[in-house]
C-alpha cells in the first residue's frame, strides 16, 4: 500500500503563493491520487474517478474564464466588464460543484483508513461563503479578500482531515495477539497504536518489539499493556 505525505498548511501557502497558483493544482491532484492509491474501492465507490474528471473540466474553465476576464477588462479600460462577471459566476458555480465532489473524496479516504469521517457541512461550509463572498467582490472590490481567506480556512481544515489519514488519528481497542509456535509474533501483525497491518521483519517477529513506520510509535509487546 502506498502511503500519503503528511503535509503542511504553511508550505502550502508559501508554495502557492511562489508558484502563482499551480502548486494549489498540484495540491488538489495529489492528495486525490494517494488516497486512490492507498486503499481498495468497490465498484460503487466512484466518488474519487468522478472527482479527478471534474477536476480536468475545472482546470479548463480556470484558464478559460481568467483568460477573457482579463482580455474584457484590458478592452473595457480597467473596468470590470458584464461579461467577466457573468463568466465569473458560472465559473464559481462549477467550482462549487468540484469542491463538494473534492471534500467528499476526503470523507471516503477517512472511512477507508477506519477513521470517524468528518460532517461534509462542517468544512465545505467555508469553502461556499468564500466563493460567494468573492463574487460579490467583483461589485465590492475590498470584499474579494475576505472571500479568500474564508477559502484558505476550508483548505486549512481539508489539509489537517487529509492529514489525519496518514497519521492514523484513531482510537484502536485492545487487539488479541495471535499465538505461534516458538512465541513469536505472526508475520503480518496489525499495530496496536495506529491500527494498520504490517508486515513484520523476522528479527522483530522474534523479539516482540518493532517501530511502527506509518505512526513511528515504537511498539514492545513483552510489556504489559495498560
Amino acid at each position: 500500500m502506498v502511503k500519503g505525505r503528511v503535509r503542511s498548511f504553511g508550505a502550502f501557502l508559501g508554495l502557492s503563493i511562489i508558484t502563482l497558483g499551480i502548486y494549489f493544482l498540484y495540491w488538489l491532484y495529489i492528495n486525490l491520487r494517494e488516497i486512490q492509491e492507498s486503499f481498495t474501492f468497490d465498484e460503487n465507490e466512484t466518488t474519487i474517478e468522478t472527482t479527478q474528471k471534474l477536476f480536468v473540466v475545472y482546470i479548463i474553465i480556470t484558464v478559460i474564464v481568467t483568460i477573457a476576464s482579463v482580455s474584457l477588462t484590458i478592452s473595457n479600460r480597467g473596468e470590470i466588464h458584464p461579461v467577466s462577471i457573468f463568466l465569473s459566476l458560472i465559473s464559481g458555480a462549477f467550482a462549487a460543484i468540484y469542491f463538494y465532489y473534492f471534500t467528499n473524496s476526503v470523507i471516503l479516504g477517512q472511512t477507508k483508513a477506519q477513521l470517524s469521517p468528518f460532517e461534509l457541512s462542517s468544512i465545505y461550509f467555508y469553502y461556499i461563503i468564500g466563493i460567494i463572498i468573492v463574487f460579490i467582490g467583483n461589485f465590492i472590490p475590498f470584499l474579494g479578500l475576505l472571500g479568500v481567506v474564508f477559502i484558505l480556512i476550508y483548505i486549512y481544515s481539508m489539509q489537517k482531515q487529509i492529514n489525519r489519514i496518514w497519521t492514523g488519528d484513531i482510537d484502536v481497542p485492545e487487539i488479541d495477539v495471535p499465538a505461534s509456535s516458538d512465541n513469536r509474533l505472526p508475520k503480518l501483525f496489525k499495530c496496536p497504536s495506529c491500527g494498520k497491518e504490517l508486515e513484520l521483519e523476522e528479527e522483530e517477529q522474534k523479539e516482540k518489539r518493532f517501530t511502527c513506520p506509518v505512526c513511528h510509535e515504537f511498539i514492545d509487546m513483552n510489556k504489559e499493556r495498560v
